[in-house]
């Protein structure tokens, strides 16, 4: 005798296809097999003995066949629930097993690609309803398999054409959002099939705006490893080499940090796609992202300027000028400091001059006059950074020259003078 499948058996289906449902990236097929177990086990509701009227209890087998790429999240969705699961005063799931088989279930999508997609929206004339909220309601179905029909048939000749779709529906008549997805991005193509789609999408409604197009690049937009405070950081914004994108001329370009448009006036636009930063500072780290105004496109673009790629600047501190009365043999002290972690050493041109620890982070080298005619020049410079450095100018006199004595890191205007 055939197996009718009541509302009740149904409702196990239900369950088990909610539970797999609800883990994702995942499709059913189109098989369910039904199998009836006619080894009926007969017991007790409270004693699980043997009753003496029999009870007649049927098992049924329901297998689902599914397509998933992540089988642990599958299991263990599955374990969270209490098992047997009660359905009904009648009904029980009493266990769910998971094997793999990776040949049975024919798939009918397309697999998982890595093309470019170029997401797009374009308002028709039509009356919304509120069933497009529902992607599950007919109306819903009806309008997306229309759209999905001539959007198939006026992006398919387009170059790397992978797929396009409906994403969803919005108010305002009906703004249709919707994905093409390709290979490539040649926007003289695209702009084509833009125009080719808003002609023949008037079978479905007509069209009150053109076609918007936007892509969100898959690539960082480009900023440099390390920028020490006080320098200047340029960041560069467009598609890499590996993406294939054509956004063509640029007519416009939007710059945000942290979600908000960059108005100060220490920031730069240069030709749209770079993004100069005067006099940095370390609360410049952040999200950035670019909106560039292509042909027909908006190209979009994210980068992140970590805390640690913006450093705090070496701090030299040495007196730059210093008049010494001139005694051929006699030495002039000379101090440079600088803030941790940084280090410092004196330099004469290229030649390393032999240095002696002062207190923290400083360093004294004594100079040793060799004869009084001109100035001397000696640098400090940073080891752990190149290009920073500072001069000390040393200009010798011998008489006629009245001064006071200086302080510490005095400066150009006092003098250092022989008592």
């Amino acid at each position: 005798m055939g197996m009718v499948i009541s509302s009740n058996t149904l409702a196990i289906f239900a369950l088990l296809s909610t539970l797999i449902l609800e883990t994702g990236n995942i499709r059913k097929c189109s098989s369910l097999v039904l199998q009836e177990n006619h080894e009926a086990e007969q017991f007790h509701p409270s004693t699980r003995q043997r009753r003496n009227v029999p009870a007649t209890v049927y098992e049924y087998l329901i297998s689902l066949e599914v397509n998933t790429t992540n089988m642990d999240q599958l299991r263990n969705t599955l374990k969270t629930f209490a098992y047997p699961a009660k359905i009904s005063s009648q009904i029980n799931v009493s266990d769910v097993d998971i094997t793999t088989d990776f040949t049975r279930c024919p798939l009918t999508t397309t697999s998982p690609s890595t093309g470019i997609n170029v997401s797009m929206s374009v308002t028709l004339d039509k009356e919304y309803i509120t069933d497009y909220n529902n992607k599950s309601s007919s109306a819903y179905r009806k309008l997306e398999s229309e759209i999905n029909s001539v959007l198939k048939a006026q992006y398919s000749d387009i170059k790397g054409f992978i797929q396009a779709f409906v994403t969803g529906f919005r108010k305002g008549s009906i703004i249709i959002d919707f994905v093409v997805e390709g290979t490539q991005v040649d926007m003289n193509e695209m702009a084509k099939a833009n125009k080719n789609f808003t002609n023949a999408i008037v079978s479905v409604a007509p069209v009150i705006s053109s076609v918007t197009a936007q892509v969100i690049s898959s690539s960082s937009i480009q900023t440099p490893a390390e920028t020490y405070t006080g320098e200047n950081m340029m960041l560069i914004c467009g598609p890499n080499s590996t993406e294939n994108i054509d956004i063509g001329p640029i007519s416009g370009s939007v710059w945000k940090l942290n979600d908000l448009e960059i108005m100060s006036s220490r920031f730069k636009i240069v030709n749209q796609s770079k993004l100069i930063v005067n006099n940095v500072i370390p609360e410049d780290a952040g999200r950035y992202e670019c909106i560039l105004n292509g042909t027909n496109l908006f190209f979009i673009q994210t980068g992140v300027v970590k805390d640690g790629q913006i450093k705090q600047a070496p701090n030299i501190q040495l007196q730059s000028e210093i008049h010494v009365y001139c005694k051929v043999g006699q030495t002039q002290p000379l101090q440079c400091c600088v803030q941790p972690p940084y280090n410092v050493n004196w330099y004469n041109g290229s030649t390393l001059l032999p240095s002696k620890n002062a207190e923290k982070n400083c360093i004294t080298y004594d100079y040793e006059i060799k004869n009084c005619s001109g100035s001397q020049e000696v640098f400090c410079k940073v080891n752990e950074s190149v290009g920073y450095e500072k001069t000390t100018k040393l200009t010798f006199f011998t008489e006629g020259l009245k001064c006071q004595r200086c302080s510490k890191f005095c400066g150009k205007t006092a003098w250092n003078c022989h008592e």
